[in-house]
């Protein structure tokens, strides 16, 4: 079996809810490797004319049925040999781009047929993309694992100004039957009280909601606005200064 240090693991953030019983429809075949604990699968599909074979590999955990690690491979069918430059974001050229593409392309004929997505990701990743850029602070996980929730932080002064949550829209008034995926802002409470309407902006999910609200990643609000709203929330991290006594 190829050596599994080989694989490109996918960041679960850039997957949508992945559904076990949908793998071997696919074509996934289950492994012997298998355990108790995690049942593997591998599908395998020819890419460019059959000069690549590209390989998806599913571990599903057990004690965490949402969570499906997914990793790829896509190997040279003549020399065996792992190819990876379609993987280093910096690597150019037609040949390269023509391999990228082609991942892409079956990567996302997998998440057709075997998940759904909470959220609109292109929404979602123009946000970090925007956060990232002007405040250089990055998506963390402080929970246990297996928690579907992400915080970001002032790199400045520690203090939290968006959680990225993964919930049942019950929880915030809404209904349906899937998950969705939402942000909590910060904000003063009169600005929190102004804007709460049970349509685009509900009470913060498990935080304080005298301070916090919670919007869907869905794209409803637009992205200048979602901006505006980000900034606001940064700026309350920011340390206040001390009013000096008078005597």
């Amino acid at each position: 079996m190829m050596n599994k240090t080989a694989w490109h693991t996918i960041d679960a953030q850039l997957l949508p809810t992945l559904r076990e019983e949908t793998l071997e429809s696919f074509g996934f075949v289950k492994q012997a490797e298998s355990t108790v604990d995690a049942t593997e699968y591998i599908y395998e599909t020819p890419i460019l004319d059959g000069e690549f074979i590209m390989k998806i590999r599913a571990i599903a955990k057990q004690d965490e049925p949402k969570q499906i690690q997914i990793s790829t491979l896509v190997v040279d069918s003549k020399s065996g040999e792992p190819y990876f430059l379609h993987c280093v974001r910096t690597a150019q050229g037609a040949f390269v781009g023509k391999v990228r593409q082609a991942h892409r392309e079956v990567i996302q004929k997998f998440e057709d047929h075997c998940g759904y997505r909470e959220y609109d990701i292109e929404y979602f990743f123009t946000a970090m993309s925007y956060i990232l850029r002007k405040y250089r602070d990055r998506l963390e996980y402080p929970f246990d694992k297996g928690t579907e929730a992400a915080i970001v932080r002032s790199h400045k002064t520690l203090k939290w100004y968006a959680v990225i949550m993964t919930i049942m829209p019950q929880k915030i008034g809404l209904t349906g039957n899937r998950k969705i995926k939402v942000m909590n802002l910060h904000g003063s409470a009169e600005e929190v009280a102004k804007l709460i309407d049970g349509k685009r902006f509900f009470a913060g999910f498990h935080m304080n909601k005298k301070y916090w609200y919670t919007i869907k990643l869905d794209g409803s609000i637009a992205l200048k606005e979602l901006y505006q709203l980000i900034d606001k929330s940064y700026a309350m991290t920011k340390h206040r200064k001390k009013r000096r006594k008078e005597f």
